[in-house]
């Protein structure tokens, strides 16, 4: 009897925590609001603004800014199959193109997507 109410108690506490761990987009948008850099490229840098714009610069060079936004639904048909947190990062250019990321893991400094093609990028968040 005790074995079983030792797992009921486990059971109660991991439950409850799970379900207070839930992520949200607006959370997502919150933590991503910073300037990042891609780790295998550290002259690519992308800055996530509150007002959902994000830039893009190659060292010193803007080279795009675009309109993005988290989101639950699959915006790539190409990228259902991939398993991530359960969100996308979803970008919009000036021209109505839309990119699509799926959120893999997020950590403080670290932010794992894929991309069409089962591309991996890996952002590291900038050090002040």
């Amino acid at each position: 009897m005790k074995i079983l109410l030792f797992f009921c108690v486990i059971f109660a506490v991991c439950h409850n925590f799970c379900f207070a761990q839930q992520i949200k987009s607006d959370s997502i948008c919150n933590f991503l609001k910073g300037k990042w850099y891609e780790e295998k490229d550290s002259k690519s840098r992308l800055v996530f603004y509150k007002d959902s714009v994000r830039e893009y610069y190659k060292g010193n060079k803007d080279i795009s800014i675009l309109q993005y936004s988290v989101t639950d639904k699959c915006c790539d048909s190409s990228l259902i199959s991939s398993k991530g947190i359960g969100f996308y990062l979803k970008e919009t250019d000036r021209n109505g193109n839309i990119y699509c990321y799926v959120i893999m893991s997020i950590y403080p400094d670290l932010i794992e997507l894929v991309y069409s093609g089962g591309r991996f990028l890996a952002l590291r968040r900038e050090k002040n």
